[in-house]
C-alpha cells in the first residue's frame, strides 16, 4: 500500500544514471523524494546519492522553505508583519537561557555532603559496600 502511495505521488528517477551536479528537473524530483513523510525512503536515498548529490537535494530544499516563508510574509498585512518582526526581534534579544543544574551536587560524595545520605535512602547498599 505504501508502495502504491509513494509510486502515485513521487515521479520516476533513474538512479543507475544520475550526474554528479544535478539539473533541475532531476533536483526537483529528488526533493518530491526528500519531503515524503516517509523517513525511510530518504534513508535508502542517501546510500544511493553522493554526498554532493545529497548537498544539493537538502539545500534546494531549504531554498524552498526560505520561498515559502517569503510567501507567508508576502500575504501578512503590515500590521501582522509588524508584530511578527518585533517577536523575532525580541527572541533575538532576549534567548532563553538554561545554566544547567547549578549548585545541584555533581557526583554521589557532593551529593551525600550537601543532603546528609545516598540518594536512594540510608538503607541503600551498592555493589561495592563490603557490609551487604
Amino acid at each position: 500500500m505504501i508502495r502504491a502511495l509513494r509510486d502515485k505521488n513521487l515521479p520516476p528517477i533513474d538512479f543507475n544514471n544520475l550526474p554528479e551536479k544535478l539539473d533541475a528537473e532531476i533536483l526537483n524530483k529528488l526533493v518530491s523524494y526528500y519531503e515524503f513523510n516517509e523517513g525511510y525512503l530518504w534513508d535508502a536515498l542517501d546510500g544511493i546519492l553522493t554526498d554532493y548529490q545529497a548537498g544539493q537535494v537538502i539545500g534546494k530544499h531549504h531554498d524552498n522553505l526560505d520561498n515559502q516563508k517569503e510567501e507567508k510574509m508576502a500575504a501578512l498585512s503590515d500590521e501582522e508583519r509588524q508584530r511578527y518582526k518585533d517577536a523575532e526581534e525580541y527572541q533575538k534579544n532576549n534567548p532563553t537561557k538554561f545554566y544547567g543544574n547549578m549548585f545541584e551536587p555533581e557526583n554521589l560524595h557532593e551529593y551525600i555532603n550537601k543532603y546528609g545520605g545516598p540518594p536512594l535512602g540510608p538503607n541503600y547498599k551498592n555493589d561495592n559496600d563490603e557490609n551487604k
